[in-house]
Order: C-alpha cells, then sequence, then structure tokens
C-alpha cells in the first residue's frame, strides 16, 4: 500500500510545482534549486547544525525521562513491577511532556537532515510533509501544559480572608470530563486540518477551489494557534499568581512581610 501511494505520488507535481517553481529559495524543505551558491551552502550549515542540536536534545530528553521514571520506581514499593514503566497511560504529566518534547526533537532533527543532505530529492511531498508535521507534538506539549493548568488552578484557589479592598477574580474554567474531551478534540483536529492541507496541495489541481480549501484551513489553523496562545498566556499568568499567593498563605515570606493579608485576594471559580 505504501509503494502504491508513494508512486502516485511520484507522478503527482501540482505540489511540486506550487513549491519548487518559486522565485525565492524555499530553504525549510528544499535547498537544491537556490541560484546563489554562498546561500544554499550558508542555509545547509545552518540546517545541519540545527539537526544536531535537535538529536542532542532527543538524547538529553530521553536520558531525563528515563532517570525519572527510575527515580520514581525507586521510591515506590518492592512489589511494584518494572513493567508499569513502559505503560505510558500511567506516567505523570511531565513525564509525558518529556516524551512529546524527545519526538519533536526526534522529528524535527530528522526534517533538518533530510533538508541539510537532499535526501529523498525526488519526494518533495514527503518532505514538505515531513516539515509541517514535524510540529504537531510541539502542539501536544503546549496542550498537555493546559490541561494541567485547568486542573491545578481550583487546587490553588483559597477562600481566604482578604481586606474589603481587595479586587475579587473570576476564573472560567472547564470541567474535568471537558478538559479531556477538549484536549482530544483539539489534537485531532490540528491532525486531521494539517493533513488535509497536504492532501488539497499534493493530489488537488491548482484551482480557485482548491485556493479557497486551503486558505479555509489555514484560517483555522491559525484561529486555533491564537487561541492556545491566549489559554497559555492568561491562564498561565494565574497560575504563576495563585501559586505565588499560596507560598504567602502557607507562610513562608512571614519573616520578611509584616503585611501578609494585605496581598492576599479572593478568587471566584466557575466550571463551564
Amino acid at each position: 500500500m505504501f509503494i502504491i501511494i508513494m508512486e502516485f505520488i511520484k507522478t503527482n507535481y501540482s505540489y511540486h510545482s506550487l513549491t519548487l517553481n518559486q522565485q525565492y529559495c524555499e530553504w525549510r524543505f528544499d535547498i537544491k534549486n537556490c541560484k546563489d551558491e554562498k546561500i544554499t551552502s550558508t542555509f545547509q550549515i545552518l540546517l545541519l547544525t540545527a539537526s544536531i542540536f535537535n538529536f542532542f536534545l532527543f538524547f538529553l530528553t530521553i536520558l531525563i525521562l528515563y532517570w525519572k521514571l527510575n527515580k520514581s520506581n525507586f521510591y515506590r514499593s518492592p512489589n511494584f513491577s518494572n513493567d508499569k514503566i513502559w505503560k505510558i497511560y500511567e506516567w505523570s504529566s511531565i513525564n509525558l511532556i518529556l516524551l512529546w518534547i524527545a519526538i519533536y526533537c526526534l522529528f524535527r532533527g530528522f526534517s533538518c537532515l533530510v533538508t541539510s543532505l537532499d535526501l529523498f530529492s525526488s519526494e518533495i511531498i514527503f518532505r514538505v510533509s515531513l516539515f509541517k508535521l514535524s510540529f504537531i507534538p510541539a502542539y501536544c506539549i503546549v496542550l498537555i501544559y493546559l490541561a494541567n493548568i485547568f486542573r491545578l488552578i481550583p487546587k490553588l484557589s483559597f477562600n481566604q480572608t482578604s481586606n474589603s479592598g481587595s479586587k475579587l477574580t473570576t476564573i472560567w474554567l472547564p470541567k474535568d470530563k471537558q478538559v479531556t474531551i477538549l484536549f482530544w478534540f483539539t489534537i485531532l483536529f490540528i491532525i486531521i486540518t494539517c493533513i488535509s492541507i497536504l492532501l488539497v496541495k499534493g493530489f488537488m489541481e491548482e484551482t480557485n477551489f482548491s485556493k479557497i480549501i486551503v486558505l479555509i484551513l489555514e484560517l483555522s489553523l491559525l484561529l486555533i494557534r491564537i487561541f492556545i496562545g491566549f489559554c497559555y498566556i492568561y491562564y498561565g499568568r494565574i497560575s504563576v499568581d495563585l501559586t505565588s499567593q499560596s507560598i504567602v498563605l502557607a507562610g513562608f515570606d512571614d519573616i520578611n512581610d509584616n503585611n501578609v493579608p494585605n496581598r492576599l485576594s479572593k478568587s471566584h471559580i466557575y466550571k463551564v
């Protein structure tokens, strides 16, 4: 089946014409058609350096993940089975983030290596697909972080006593089950959208209809990025503020701070 798909890709040049017949140097996934040899060699060195750096981060992340899994296993009971290390669904969030960081670095390193060494030169669709799909693990990292923030904020919210002039903060959060649903829906939507863009560009003729479809898909993906970025900044700032207030409430700064009650404020959590 894979051979049939690759043969079909070889006979289709719509995406090849969209990417390689441009006047500028497309350094992201092809540098062999760059007219200036100095620019070509410069991009080749930069991409090769980026590939080595990503592979280094990949092995470093794998070592850190392996160390964390063994460390957590060391403090467990003697009856704890080592087989549970490989049960990813039982991992903590930080371990999952490390796993996706390793996957991201591996894909980005391989993509940069393919471009710098001009591998699979006749498979332009494969190279473009590898470049675009290699960023999907980055979405997984951010979404795992947001899912943990959504579950962490209610635990950091205290109905503590505050002064009468404190500002009331209202925080809107999805419920626990909705966090899981939103997480998987967003991941699947991003994957399907990226694959759809590649399929439309690769296997459809360049018409106004195909351009409209690609534009709609890219706009929807852009809106998802903006929304994720907004949630990352907004709820990340809230979690940092609540964490600092929790530290104050715990009394760590009481020695050097005589106005602790004035620094605390109420937060109302609404799960929708």
